[in-house]
Order: C-alpha cells, then structure tokens, then sequence
C-alpha cells in the first residue's frame, strides 16, 4: 500500500516541472520556454519515478537529491524522505519528513497527512534508543565515522547518529549519553589522545531500548470485587442442553458482550437468597444450579424458587486486567497499570519516548504470575523495499476497478463480530467507517 501511495504522490506532483513528455501527445508539442536548471530538475525527478516503478530506490534517491540540489521543492523532499526510508535510513527519513511539515507549499493534504503518519511512525516505532557510557568522560565518540548531534524536536539532552557530515568524533556532553540511532548494525568509534581508539560494533533492532544492568519490577495483584444483593427477577431454568454461554441467566457484573467472563468467579461465594443481606440461603444443585466457569445461574424445577419469584445473589469475582512494562529513552522501567474489567480490555498508554517491551495479562485467578500470563514483546527488523503488493499480483482486475471508481462487492465471512455484534446504541456511524473502503 506504501509502495502505490508513493506513486500517486510522484505522479501527481509532476506538475510541478510541467511535465508535458511524461504524457504522449499526438500533436506537436508547443516550443518550451523554461530555463536549463528546470529542465535539468524536471527531467531528474522524472527519472526518480521511473527507478521508484521498478524499485530501484537507491537510483531514484540519486535522482531526486538532484533533483533537489536543482530545485528544491517540498514535493521532492517528500519523495526524498521516502526513498531513504525504503533504503533503512530513518533518521535522515525523519530529517526530510519533518522539512515537508515546515515548508509544506503546494503539496495537497492527502500527501501532508502521508508525511505526518510516516514521520510518527518512525519516530514511535522504528528508531532505536540506546544509553552509552564513555569512561572517561572526556573521550571523543562517532558512530559509522560520523559525530553525534543534538536529536531536534526529540527527547531532551538526546543525541542522535547518522545526521552529521562525515568527521572525527567529539566529546559528549557528559559520561552518560541517550543516543537515538536507525535500526540496523552500527560501528562505535570511542578516541582519546594518545590511546589507541576503542571499536565496538553492534546491532540494534526496530524501537530498541538499552537497559544498562537487570531491573525487578512489582506488579500489583487484580484486587477482588465484592457484588451483594444482584437482583435476578425471576430466575430462569437451568438448560444444561443450551450453548455453554446461555444456559441461565448471567451474573450481571461478568456480562461481556453477548457472553460472560469466562474463569473469574470465586466458585464458593456465590449464593442465592429470597431478601437482600439474609442470611437463609437457597440450597445448591437442589434449588438451582451455578456454572461458576461461564457465571451463569439458574434455577431446577420443582426446587424451592418459584417460577416468578426474584432472587438476590451475592458473588465475588477477580477482573482482568493488562499491564505494560516500559522503557523510556535513557533507560527507566516503570510499570503501567491498565484498567481492570470484564470485556474490552485495554493496554496502557505509552508515555512520551517511552515503548512498552513486556505486557502482563491478569486473567481472573491468579494464585501468582506464571510464565502463561507474561509476553516478552519481539522486535522484528523491519522490511523495507519488497516485492509489489499481494493485491497488485492476486487481484488485478479488482484492483483495476477500484482505481477507476466502479463498484465493488466485497463478502466478508465471520461470525457476530464480524458483522457487528455487540456495537451498542448510536455507534452504526462507527460501526460503517470501520468497514467503508
């Protein structure tokens, strides 16, 4: 999809250089009257485009960069940005993201929204973070034969790797640094006068954090909730024959969606009574039946609750809940408690430079944490150039359609989710915007 987006950007900011050759004309073209450096840009990004088509991205870097050092234009910084993230280059990627944003004339909002969304996820999901320390303090340090340089708009007291001209290394502002750095293998160069330079070289993967020693963290237990008194009025039979998730009537404080929490009642402090608080109780497996597992209750026929009679039930239950284990920039863990609840259940947000690199799942009860409810998260390198689309290869006539705006049916198969279930009142709006193409 990245790779097409590029396209429609190319060709529709060609206009730029009016570009009267790109489109074939039966009739003689009139005598151009543009100076030799518009030419030259022109047919520089039109070149670019090409190599772009057969993705041929470092050939159209070259192309464009020219094309640039010819006519600078926001449109060719954003192609520019584009190659150098295709090619791995994300700090330089960011660089050219971030000068579309602050000179963005002539470009439409389709494309500003493009750089926008790129320059986020390169900055929150891609960039490596990692903490070095010099001893001493007065070394000179460079990565990949280039010195550091201040992270603009970044993380405060931040440095960052790739940006600067080639050049001997220079000291850091202090013993211990956060250095923001592309994901990929990097060569550290640590100098000082009259020692021999020290060469480290090291791979750092998509969004890495550089922990400098081993971290314990605390994580707070799901705390229990008590419910007294649920009115259920009345009572339906028990239907041991139905789906396991209507066989009676639901603890109303598990209900998730069409079903319940499934696994996070406490079994023994469920019980049924006649008034609120008393302390004479139905009989269980006599008077009605309780499946702890799907929280469900329901009474037995010819048992002591009367077909139309209210019942009250009193219950304890864990909730889930999911935390997350974050890194910032120079290395500090901290703990993100997550809301406990019942259905839709949600992760903690990140704060500013930090990156979740664990998540710990509490479901229900817990006699402690095992390894089941911890997930390591994995960083994966990231692809960067590869092969056209699946739609492009599977489905061209679809795809043709699309392109030329003609109707397309589209079945999706799945079950209540898919087609809305559980969507509560006044979300069909919401509902059709997930789904619109």
């Amino acid at each position: 999809m990245r790779y097409r987006a590029l396209l429609v950007t190319v060709v529709a900011c060609g206009v730029l250089f009016t570009m009267g050759p790109v489109h074939a004309q039966k009739k003689k073209a009139a005598p151009t009257t543009e100076d030799p450096v518009t030419l030259a840009a022109r047919e520089a990004f039109i070149a670019g485009t090409s190599a772009v088509k057969a993705g041929q991205w470092s050939e159209a870097l070259v192309h464009f960069e020219k094309a640039d050092q010819l006519k600078p234009a926001p449109v060719v910084t954003f192609n520019i940005g584009y190659c150098q993230r295709a090619l791995g280059r994300y700090i330089l990627a960011r660089s050219s993201f971030r000068k579309v944003l602050s000179d963005p004339s002539g470009l439409p909002e389709a494309q500003l929204e493009e750089a926008r969304a790129l320059l986020e996820s390169i900055e929150t999901q891609v960039l490596a973070r990692v903490t070095i320390t010099l001893l001493p303090s007065s070394a000179r340090i460079a990565i990949d034969g280039r010195p550091l340089l201040p992270y603009e708009e970044g993380e405060p007291g931040a440095l960052v790797a790739g940006v600067a001209p080639a050049g001997e290394g220079t000291p850091p502002p202090s013993a211990t640094l956060a250095v923001v750095i592309d994901p990929a293998v990097h060569l550290i160069q640590a100098s000082r006068p009259g020692h021999e330079d020290v060469l480290v070289t090291k791979s750092f993967q998509p969004n890495a954090r550089e922990l400098r020693q081993a971290v314990s963290v605390n994580i707070a237990p799901v705390e229990l909730v008590q419910v007294r008194g649920e009115e259920h009025n009345p009572l339906p039979l028990f239907d041991p024959n139905a789906g396991s998730w209507r066989r009676g009537a639901k603890l109303k404080q598990l209900i998730a969606e069409e079903c319940t929490g499934t696994g996070l009642a406490v079994p023994s402090s469920i019980r049924l009574t006649s008034q609120p608080g008393a302390a004479e109780t139905f009989v269980a497996d006599t008077d009605y039946v309780v499946d702890a597992f799907w929280a469900q209750i329901g009474r037995i026929e010819g048992g002591a609750i009367a077909p139309d009679q209210a019942v009250y039930v009193d219950y304890d239950y864990y909730p889930t809940r999911v935390d997350s284990i974050l890194v910032d920039a120079s290395g500090g863990v901290r703990v993100a408690q997550g809301k406990p609840g019942v259905g839709n259940i949600h992760l903690p947000e990140p704060g500013t430079g930090e990156v979740a690199v664990c998540t710990v799942w509490h479901n229900g009860i817990l006699a402690g944490l095992e390894p089941e409810n911890v997930f390591p998260i994995q960083f994966a390198a990231t692809s960067t150039a590869g092969p056209a689309p699946s739609a492009e290869r599977l489905l061209p006539k679809t795809l043709a359609k699309l392109r030329n705006g003609e109707p397309v049916t589209i079945v999706a198969w799945g079950d209540s989710v898919t087609n809305g279930g559980g969507r509560q009142a006044g979300q069909d709006a919401l509902w059709l915007s997930l789904i619109h193409i």
